[in-house]
């Protein structure tokens, strides 16, 4: 659209020579030749104006059709990108279809996991509450371990020295045996004594040997000094002991210190409930159900020294193994 600056210009020529025409009356003679140039001018300059009126319409014609170029391009392009997308939404459900059976596999496998993980209520009995007993006189209660035995072996019991001290002390007549009352898992119990062997003052720590022979009794399982190293905080526990003299009672928690200091010994602490009473009894690994300590303390507050059931002091079978090292016992450490 550069017409109206070639029109103007064309004005211009024409003007400048009529001018010259009419006022330069000497060159008259020639005026014929001049004109036919100017007509010669004219029929150029009348061709050039069409062409510029073709490319004008051209033009023209283009920005009309501009927007529907555009839109058809963008159509297109659109176009591309929905197949290119409806393309991979194709190959992701694909990949997906070709792996719900994976996943579903998965599942099934982390249940059956779960179910390992998790041992069946009657696992948990013999693991945990079948290897617990009471030991109890008129004044004092606390709890004990079996260990395991095999046949025609004594039958071990693994407790607290202060339960036994106090249990001795109260009878008053010198008394060399321990009651101890054992839990069968038809709700019968079995009364036993139990002499000492062994104790430890510093570690808390004491072993007994039930008095005649005894069958059929559930032994705790006993760690390896390595299963016992891989320990950590948070990991599940169970404290198993017969608070305040009831028959076992099981509360799950998690060990919360693994070096808990207290008048120059170290104990493992968990938050597993316990209370007046389990003191001797088991902690245990509440995925293998291994004997993992031996409960020793509570801690208490204010002048009413009430019990606080979460901070239990455990012994640690760590330290037991070495204590029954020490006192010509190690053959009852796994090897």
């Amino acid at each position: 659209m550069h017409r109206p600056t070639i029109l103007l210009a064309t004005s211009t020529v024409l003007l400048a020579f009529g001018w010259v025409h009419l006022t330069d009356s000497k060159e008259a003679a020639s005026s014929e030749a001049v004109l036919r140039r100017l007509g010669q001018l004219t029929g150029q300059l009348e061709t050039l104006s069409k062409s510029v009126d073709n490319l004008s319409s051209k033009v023209r014609d283009l920005d009309a059709q501009r927007p529907t170029v555009e839109t058809d391009q963008l159509l297109g392009r659109m176009d591309e990108l929905d197949a290119e997308a409806l393309d991979r939404y194709s190959g992701l459900a694909q990949t997906v279809d070709a792996n719900a059976s994976l996943v579903e596999e998965a599942g099934r496998g982390l249940s059956e996991l779960h179910s390992q993980l998790l041992p069946a209520s009657s696992h948990l009995w013999r693991g945990l509450l079948a290897p617990t007993v009471q030991l109890s006189s008129p004044m004092t209660v606390g709890s004990g371990v079996l260990l395991p035995a095999t046949e025609h072996e004594p039958v071990r019991v693994l407790t607290a020295w202060h339960v036994v001290r106090d249990i001795l002390a109260d009878s008053g007549t010198g008394l060399s045996e321990v009651p101890v009352r054992i839990y069968r898992q038809d709700g019968a119990t079995l009364n036993a004594s139990a002499k000492l062997l062994a104790h430890d003052n510093a570690l808390d720590s004491c072993l007994l040997e039930l008095v005649g022979e005894h069958t059929d009794l559930e032994g705790t399982a006993l760690p390896t000094r390595a299963h016992l190293a891989r320990m950590q905080v948070f990991d599940p526990v169970y404290a198993v002991g017969c608070p305040l003299g009831s028959d076992p009672v099981p509360s799950h928690g998690a060990l919360s210190a693994l070096g808990h200091w207290v008048d120059g010994q170290s104990y493992w602490m968990i938050n597993a409930p316990t209370f007046i009473g389990n003191s001797g009894g088991g902690v245990f690994d509440a995925r293998s159900m291994h004997l993992l300590g031996i409960v020793s303390k509570l801690y208490t507050h204010g002048a009413r020294r009430t019990v606080v059931p979460h901070m239990g002091l455990v012994t640690p079978l760590g330290d037991i193994y070495d204590w029954l090292d020490r006192s010509g016992y190690g053959e009852l450490i796994p090897q």
